[in-house]
Protein backbone atom coordinates (compact mmCIF):
# COMPACT_ATOMS: atom_id res chain seq x y z
CA UNK A 1 0.00 0.00 0.00
CA UNK A 2 1.46 3.38 -1.01
CA UNK A 3 1.64 5.99 1.75
CA UNK A 4 1.04 9.66 1.00
CA UNK A 5 1.14 12.64 3.29
CA UNK A 6 -2.04 14.25 4.55
CA UNK A 7 -1.12 17.43 2.64
CA UNK A 8 -0.85 15.47 -0.62
CA UNK A 9 -4.19 13.78 0.03
CA UNK A 10 -5.89 17.14 0.65
CA UNK A 11 -4.29 18.61 -2.47
CA UNK A 12 -5.67 15.69 -4.48
CA UNK A 13 -9.16 16.30 -3.12
CA UNK A 14 -8.95 19.99 -3.94
CA UNK A 15 -7.78 19.32 -7.50
CA UNK A 16 -10.55 16.78 -7.95
CA UNK A 17 -13.12 19.28 -6.65
CA UNK A 18 -14.18 16.82 -3.92
CA UNK A 19 -13.05 18.79 -0.89
CA UNK A 20 -15.78 20.43 1.14
CA UNK A 21 -15.01 23.21 3.63
CA UNK A 22 -15.61 20.68 6.43
CA UNK A 23 -13.19 18.17 4.89
CA UNK A 24 -10.57 20.87 4.43
CA UNK A 25 -10.95 22.02 8.05
CA UNK A 26 -10.60 18.44 9.31
CA UNK A 27 -7.43 17.93 7.25
CA UNK A 28 -5.77 21.18 8.28
CA UNK A 29 -3.06 20.90 10.94
CA UNK A 30 -4.09 21.95 14.42
CA UNK A 31 -2.32 25.08 15.69
CA UNK A 32 -0.37 22.88 18.11
CA UNK A 33 3.17 22.17 16.94
CA UNK A 34 6.39 20.97 18.55
CA UNK A 35 9.82 19.83 17.43
CA UNK A 36 9.92 16.37 15.85
CA UNK A 37 11.31 13.83 18.31
CA UNK A 38 13.27 11.89 15.69
CA UNK A 39 13.73 11.19 12.00
CA UNK A 40 10.32 9.56 11.36
CA UNK A 41 7.64 11.46 9.42
CA UNK A 42 4.67 10.17 11.46
CA UNK A 43 4.08 9.64 15.18
CA UNK A 44 1.08 8.54 17.18
CA UNK A 45 -0.43 10.56 20.02
CA UNK A 46 -1.67 9.62 23.50
CA UNK A 47 -5.15 10.25 22.03
CA UNK A 48 -5.43 7.48 19.42
CA UNK A 49 -7.79 9.61 17.29
CA UNK A 50 -4.87 11.98 16.55
CA UNK A 51 -1.44 11.72 14.95
CA UNK A 52 1.59 13.94 14.28
CA UNK A 53 3.17 14.57 10.89
CA UNK A 54 6.69 16.01 10.81
CA UNK A 55 7.83 18.47 8.18
CA UNK A 56 11.13 20.36 8.27
CA UNK A 57 11.69 19.42 11.92
CA UNK A 58 8.25 20.59 13.12
CA UNK A 59 5.49 18.16 14.20
CA UNK A 60 1.91 19.14 13.29
CA UNK A 61 -1.10 17.58 15.02
CA UNK A 62 -3.87 16.06 12.86
CA UNK A 63 -7.15 14.32 13.65
CA UNK A 64 -8.08 10.99 12.08
CA UNK A 65 -11.44 11.03 10.29
CA UNK A 66 -14.44 10.24 12.51
CA UNK A 67 -14.46 6.79 14.13
CA UNK A 68 -10.87 5.93 13.10
CA UNK A 69 -7.72 5.51 15.21
CA UNK A 70 -4.05 5.99 14.33
CA UNK A 71 -2.41 2.65 13.48
CA UNK A 72 1.20 2.64 14.69
CA UNK A 73 2.13 -0.26 12.40
CA UNK A 74 0.57 0.93 9.13
CA UNK A 75 1.12 4.66 9.87
CA UNK A 76 -2.39 5.57 8.75
CA UNK A 77 -5.84 5.98 10.28
CA UNK A 78 -7.62 2.64 10.61
CA UNK A 79 -10.73 1.09 12.16
CA UNK A 80 -10.25 0.94 15.96
CA UNK A 81 -10.60 -2.86 16.11
CA UNK A 82 -7.88 -3.24 13.44
CA UNK A 83 -5.51 -0.44 14.52
CA UNK A 84 -2.24 -1.66 16.00
CA UNK A 85 -1.40 0.40 19.04
CA UNK A 86 1.60 -0.08 21.31
CA UNK A 87 1.48 1.57 24.73
CA UNK A 88 4.17 4.20 25.07
CA UNK A 89 4.87 4.36 21.30
CA UNK A 90 3.61 7.88 20.71
CA UNK A 91 4.64 11.51 20.86
CA UNK A 92 3.70 12.78 24.29
CA UNK A 93 1.51 15.87 24.44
Amino acid sequence: MKKISMAAAVAGLVLAGAATPQAMAAAEPQPLTKPCPGSNQYYGDADFTKFWECSNGIAYLFDCPANLHWDLTLLTCNYPEQAKRVEGDHLHT
